[in-house]
Formats: C-alpha cells, sequence, structure tokens
C-alpha cells in the first residue's frame, strides 16, 4: 500500500513552492504559509535559544556576552519526558460481550490475545516509546504533529510521525473528519530548483466512500520528476492518519505553540544574565586610570598586573608644580547581585508556572516518599491529564487502524505474526498513560489486594504486575493454588471425619462403662421358665 517515509532533513523545510502548489485551493494559504514561517522560527529558538542581544544603536567598545540559557528547550524536554518517557499501556478488549458460554469465552480470550501481540509487535518494532517523545516535543514546539500509518508488502506495518512544517491536511469543517493530508519532505537540496528532489504523498477520501494514496517525487518547481503510486485505490474506509493538535480553543485546528510563551522569558532572563557576565567580567579585570602622570611612565606596557608587579612612576612636570598625578582603579561593586538573583528566580518561576512544572531543585534532599514527590508532581500530572484528552484518543485510533488494516490486509500483517488469522470480533483498544514518578510499593500492593477483595482485579494481573509472570506463568501460577487450595480442603474434611468417628466411638465407650449390661439372656426370666 505504501513505503515507509524516513525523514533525511528534519531541520530543513522543502521549498515554498511546493507548499504554494498544495494550498492554491485553501482559501487561508496565505495565513498557513505565514504560519509555517513563524514555526520554523519557534523550532530555531529550540534549538538555539532564544535572540536577546537587541543593538538600540548605542557604539559599544567590547564584545557582549552571547549564551543562551536555552530554558525554552528544557522545559519542553522535561514536559515531554515526564508525560511519555514510560511508554502508554495498550489493551485490547471486547467491545462487547459476545459469548456466553465458556467455550466462546476461551475463543474470545484467544482471538484478543492474537491481535494483542500483533498490536504489541508491531509499536516495539516501530520503537513506540521514542516516536512518542520526538513526536510530543514536535507538537509543543510546532503546534501540531500528524501520525500516519503505512501498509508496505516490504516494511509490514510501520508509523510515522510528521512534524506541522512537513504536511498539510484538509478537515471536513461539520463533521472534522480529515479528507486529505499530503506529506511533503526533502530527498536532494540543491541551489537549482530543477535539481532539487522533494517527496509527495498525499492521502485523499473519493466520492466512492474509500481512502487513495498516491506518492511521487517532485522537483523545486513542482514538477512530477518520477510517479511511485498513481491514485491507487485502499480498502481504508477512512484516512489511516491522525493530526494531534497542542491546546487550542473550540474550533482551533491549527493548535498553540508552547515556545511562543517561554520565549519572551527567556529572552530576558538571558539578557539579564549575560549582562551580569559581562559586568562579573569587568570587575575582574577592572579599569586602571592616571591623573596628571607623566604619559612616558603610564604606558600600557609598563603597568604590569602580575602578582608582586611594581610601578614606577612620576608626575607630569609640564603641568606645574601644584599637580600632583594619581593612578587608581575603577571596579564593579556588584551591589546589585541580590536583586538580580531575585528577578532572574521570578523569571525561571513565571516560565515553569506556565506549564505547571515544579522547579524540585531545592527540595530534593526533603523529599522521603513517592507519595510527597506525587504531591509536588500533582499539577504537572493534571496538565498532562489534559494533554492526554488529545493523545489518548488518537492513540486508540491508531492503534485500532493497525488492528482493522491487519483484518484487511492479513499478508502484511502475517510479516509481524506469521500465524495472524483475522476475526470478525469487535474489539476496542484502551490506552492507559503512565508517569514516571516512584510510587510507596507496599501501599499499592496493598490497594491492589483490595480491589482483588472486591472483584475489581483479576489474581492474574496481581501476578503479571507484581511478579513480572507472563500469561502462561501467571495460569501455571494460579492452577497450582487451586490445587493446593483444593487439597487443604479435602484433608481438612478427612481430619474432621476421623475426629468425629472417634469422638462418638469415645462416647459410646463411656456410656456403656457408666451402663454395664447385665449377665445372662436378657430374654430369660427370673425363674428360670418361660410362662405357659
Amino acid at each position: 500500500m505504501s513505503t515507509q517515509i524516513v525523514y533525511r532533513d528534519v531541520g530543513l523545510p522543502f521549498p515554498w513552492k511546493m507548499l504554494q502548489i498544495e494550498l492554491d485551493d485553501q482559501t487561508f494559504g496565505g495565513m498557513i504559509l505565514k504560519e509555517l514561517k513563524d514555526i520554523m522560527g519557534y523550532y530555531s529558538v529550540y534549538e538555539d535559544g532564544a535572540d536577546f542581544i537587541s543593538e538600540t544603536g548605542a557604539k559599544i567598545d567590547y564584545k557582549p556576552s552571547d549564551m543562551p540559557y536555552q530554558y525554552v528547550k528544557s522545559i519542553i524536554d522535561k514536559q515531554a519526558r515526564f508525560m511519555f518517557s514510560k511508554q502508554p499501556d495498550f489493551n485490547v478488549k471486547l467491545a462487547t460481550e459476545v459469548q456466553d458460554d465458556s467455550e466462546g469465552e476461551k475463543r474470545d480470550d484467544e482471538v484478543i490475545s492474537q491481535y494483542q501481540e500483533l498490536l504489541d509487535t508491531v509499536l516495539s518494532k516501530n520503537r513506540i516509546g521514542k516516536l512518542l517523545l520526538a513526536g510530543l516535543k514536535d507538537c509543543f514546539i510546532g503546534k501540531r504533529v500528524a501520525a500516519i500509518l503505512n501498509f508496505s508488502p516490504e516494511d509490514g506495518i510501520t508509523i510515522q510521525f510528521i512534524p506541522s512544517y512537513g504536511f498539510v491536511h484538509n478537515v471536513d469543517p461539520i463533521t472534522g473528519d480529515m479528507t486529505k493530508i499530503s506529506v511533503l519532505f526533502n530527498l536532494v537540496m540543491h541551489e537549482q530548483r530543477e535539481a532539487q528532489r522533494i517527496y509527495k504523498k498525499t492521502y485523499e477520501m473519493f466520492d466512492d466512500g474509500f481512502c487513495y494514496v498516491s506518492e511521487g517525487i517532485y522537483n523545486g518547481l513542482g514538477e512530477l520528476v518520477e510517479e511511485i503510486i498513481s491514485e491507487q485505490a485502499t480498502l481504508f474506509t477512512y484516512i489511516p492518519a491522525y493530526v494531534f493538535v497542542n491546546d487550542g480553543l473550540t474550533g482551533d485546528v491549527d493548535g498553540v505553540s508552547e515556545v511562543k510563551h517561554l520565549m519572551m522569558g527567556e529572552r530576558w532572563y538571558s539578557k539579564l544574565a549575560n549582562a551580569d557576565m559581562d559586568a562579573e567580567r569587568f570587575g575582574m579585570n577592572p579599569i586602571r586610570y592616571a591623573v596628571d602622570m607623566n604619559p612616558a611612565t603610564t604606558k600600557k606596557e609598563n603597568l604590569s598586573i602580575a602578582a608582586g608587579a611594581f610601578w614606577d612612576l612620576s608626575t607630569d612636570t609640564n603641568l606645574g608644580e601644584a599637580k600632583q598625578g594619581k593612578v587608581g582603579v575603577l571596579e564593579q561593586s556588584m551591589g546589585y547581585s541580590n536583586s538580580l538573583g531575585v528577578t532572574l528566580d521570578r523569571i525561571k518561576g513565571m516560565m515553569y508556572d506556565l506549564v505547571d512544572l515544579p522547579d524540585i531543585r531545592t527540595l530534593e534532599a526533603r523529599v522521603a516518599s513517592g507519595k510527597t514527590l506525587k504531591a509536588l508532581y500533582w499539577p504537572l500530572i493534571v496538565r498532562s491529564d489534559e494533554k492526554m484528552q488529545e493523545w489518548q484518543p488518537g492513540l486508540e485510533f491508531l492503534a485500532m487502524a493497525i488492528i482493522e488494516g491487519a483484518n484487511l490486509y492479513p499478508e502484511i500483517a502475517r510479516l509481524h505474526d506469521s500465524e495472524f488469522t483475522p476475526s470478525d470480533l469487535e474489539l476496542e483498544v484502551f490506552v492507559e498513560n503512565q508517569y514516571p514518578l516512584p510510587e510507596d510499593e507496599e501501599l499499592e500492593k496493598t490497594l491492589d489486594m483490595a480491589e482483588i477483595q472486591r472483584e475489581t482485579r483479576s489474581r492474574k494481573s496481581y501476578l503479571k504486575k507484581w511478579h513480572r509472570m507472563t500469561d502462561e506463568e501467571a495460569d501455571d501460577e494460579l492452577a497450582q493454588i487451586l490445587r493446593e487450595k483444593n487439597m487443604m480442603a479435602t484433608g481438612v474434611t478427612v481430619a474432621l471425619t476421623d475426629f468425629k468417628k472417634k469422638e462418638m466411638q469415645s462416647i459410646e465407650d463411656k456410656a456403656a462403662e457408666q451402663n454395664p449390661k447385665p449377665e445372662g439372656d436378657p430374654g430369660e426370666g427370673t425363674d428360670g421358665g418361660a410362662a405357659e
């Protein structure tokens, strides 16, 4: 169905001519072009730091410090690590309860296990954890990011994340469904547009209700050089792609860049911090001055600042006896340091507050438990949950597209699982995010055991979570527990039966001792004969 997309030069946008061709049929094409230029500026701030040196026209006789502190990059990376450094769980389940009998449930479990294994294999092969980390950063920087599925007889099922400057998409204004998406990136960069080579892939919905795919290689003028696929129909009734949008208000399909709100704080932080560095540099190398001194004795090469240096100076006699020469040093007092420190902390705190990121460097020694650390990170957890309102349905959509695509293209699915068999069982996928916070293990185990008692968690899941068992190992362990339980129950029953028998025999023996039977035949009379 498609070949795998591989980025050669992620940091370089394709020629704008290609974008103009793609946007010719869009009303707001000019606005999109302007927006993409802004987005490239956001990427520049992320990579190199915000520009903070402002030349106001005043002449300066020194080169000011220009070290960017890159807090924008640090904050975005920390957010992404917290949200996706632990890969989310993808769980395949039945959409509805179909079978009631035990045989039916067993077949359903086998089908679910097959699709779960296929999904895990595809995600692992595509290194979904790394893709999510990089994709989330792109989303934070460039407002949005696209995830596209490819089904190829050579490469199998592949997943690609495309930054916002690498794709253009159309959305139905009524239904909100994607109707077209085009992905572009450079293959060959050259000064002459005719020698440039740009790869373009397009998914588009047609009137027959199916998704069509086309691929080709173009030059910098937008002319087709090599056609790979020419509007070939797929078996999908929707576009197997999803665009993740960062924040945004109602009706916003473009998203919001985190860099836009953070870069002003970084600009002022770097500007003040570098000015402080300049003052410190000149304070370490103070300015020396001379008043009414003989110029012949105050030449620069004669005024050594080495340890133990001696200056032999004389007053300028041409100025008369009333003049007395003197020398001195102009030093920077650095009396503003405390105030500057407060200002820098305030700017940094403002940047952290914008994304609800805690600054725990001064609190690390006081954090005694995972519960305390979780409390400190609670605002960021809430913010991440807010982001998951966009990412969770998107990831579930992609996972379901992989499952449905496996049913549509079983020969491609067998590249990942040679024994894969399509099924018409109605399934759904649930995505649960995992945050990298240490938990209080004993407390969590207690809570899990309480869930088992309430029958809201299975013993099997407990064994898999805390004992790192596979499905087969957990089944064997549960079977062994059941056997031992039955053995114990049988042993108790036998012991109880034996105890009861012995107790009854003891009671009978005591009764016999207290009421002994009379000697002789109890049927004979006292006179030794029977009455006639």
